[in-house]
């Protein structure tokens, strides 16, 4: 059976299914003090701008990549806003890698990391990062908080100078 990612949507009836468990278990009041209390992590974007942006024509006919970024931006504080509507306070949202470094893009071209899918990760990225601190301003006052993680960089100097992490050099030779 072929395992596909699970939709956002898929995601959020999951974890409203994972409420009503937890409501039965414990009951209302504690529920909502686990919910609220909980730590969210989130990241997208990553398998839309590598597969079906730059795998699949179709969207590249639909959009130019900074509209196709801004609608994967939208989907994703719409995403995160309806988690929080659901009871999660404390939401980290993780940009994405350099998706042109992974194994699979760069299979496509030279085996180099491609620089176009880089470029697009770091627009993602810096966009949805506007977004989330706009979120945190907005939202802080009703007792949310919001946060951005960027990990690109970190995995990009990896990926360019495994040796200098030393034990890690194999396994960046395997994964890269």
């Amino acid at each position: 059976m072929l395992q596909t990612a699970t939709s956002s949507t898929g995601q959020l009836e999951l974890f409203l299914e994972y409420k009503e468990r937890l409501r039965t278990l414990v009951g209302e009041e504690e529920m909502t003090r686990v919910i609220s209390e909980g730590i969210y992590f989130t990241v997208m974007g990553a398998n839309d701008l590598a597969n079906n942006y730059f795998a699949i024509p179709l969207r590249r006919h639909q959009y130019d990549l900074p509209s196709y970024v801004k609608f994967l931006v939208s989907s994703a504080v719409n995403f995160t806003m309806k988690l929080n509507d659901m009871g999660a306070k404390k939401i980290a949202f993780i940009g994405i890698p350099p998706i042109g470094c992974c194994p699979s893009q760069r299979e496509l071209g030279s085996r180099e990391c491609e620089p176009m899918r880089n470029q697009a990760a770091n627009l993602f990225n810096s966009e949805i990062e506007k977004e989330i601190h706009r979120l945190d301003a907005e939202q802080n006052v009703q007792g949310s908080k919001f946060i951005y993680l960027d990990i690109y960089y970190n995995l990009l100097d990896l990926i360019q100078r495994p040796g200098f992490y030393g034990e890690c050099t194999f396994y960046t030779r395997l994964l890269f």
